[in-house]
């Protein structure tokens, strides 16, 4: 339920990321999160690259995002699982931790992964 909260906050950091690093992909770990982190950007592109088959499966074109970098967003319990092997090179950018009443219930990470295939 923690990871229900904070999204504005990453959406903004994946914002601000994109323009830096001008990626042509914005992916999670899990579909739940491509979801919620979709929606924060308004962006129907996100998508889940993940082992688990989801309906990002049917809407993702992998072919279409061959040799592109990404920014990759994922929860903190799960890590980077299967996406490694989608990328020559994946490096941790940052944590975005979400406070509520002074507690940090949820960190999110977003990585940089080089070359999609």
């Amino acid at each position: 339920m923690a990871s229900t909260f904070g999204w504005p906050s990453v959406a903004d950091r994946i914002r601000s990321l994109d323009q830096q690093h001008s990626v042509g992909l914005i992916a999670t770990t899990r579909y739940s999160t491509a979801a919620q982190l979709g929606f924060a950007l308004h962006d129907p592109e996100v998508t889940a690259i993940d082992d688990r088959h989801d309906q990002y499966d049917y809407w993702f074109d992998p072919a279409a995002h061959r040799g592109q970098d990404a920014l990759i967003v994922s929860d903190s319990s799960l890590g980077l699982g299967s996406v490694k092997a989608h990328f020559d090179q994946i490096m941790e950018i940052e944590t975005v931790p979400y406070s509520l009443y002074g507690v940090t219930i949820y960190t999110p990470t977003i990585y940089f992964g080089r070359n999609f295939h």
